[in-house]
């Protein structure tokens, strides 16, 4: 798989090593208090976008996160680049998993990028080696 293309940086315990061509950092978000914990960044130009979310999942299953939270629906888990639980979008805009220490990680597209998720998903790896997922700083 080809990972040409611009990095994203550090984001939540993950480095981003490959973003689709052209696409810049536009916003990063963080709400904070009751049940959430949510965090997310957005590289985006000329209405396409790539955003990684990581919210504490607080008990709740990971599906029931995606639907409540990203209004997504999703497919069965699959093995994807060594990870044995990544759920598609039934749209396929977006991959969903679990990290190690209880975070639900979502990687979405918009405007015509989906087809680039895998290698964007592919282009992430642990800060902390041998952890796709699981912020090293723990909840609040």
């Amino acid at each position: 798989m080809n990972l040409t293309g611009a990095a994203g940086g550090h984001f939540e315990g993950l480095r981003i090593g490959y973003l689709p061509q052209g696409v810049t950092l536009w916003s990063t978000y963080t709400s904070q208090g009751g049940e959430r914990d949510y965090r997310s960044r957005t590289w985006r130009a000329d209405g396409k976008s790539i955003t990684l979310t990581a919210e504490w999942l607080h008990g709740r299953p990971l599906t029931r996160w995606a639907r409540q939270s990203l209004d997504l629906r999703l497919e069965s888990p699959t093995p994807m680049h060594g990870e044995a639980a990544v759920h598609r979008s039934e749209d396929g805009s977006a991959l969903v998993w679990k990290g190690r220490h209880g975070e639900g990680y979502a990687l979405t597209a918009a405007g015509g990028l989906g087809d680039e998720l895998d290698r964007v998903f592919a282009g992430l790896t642990p800060d902390v080696p041998g952890q796709l997922g699981g912020s090293p700083h723990g909840p609040g």
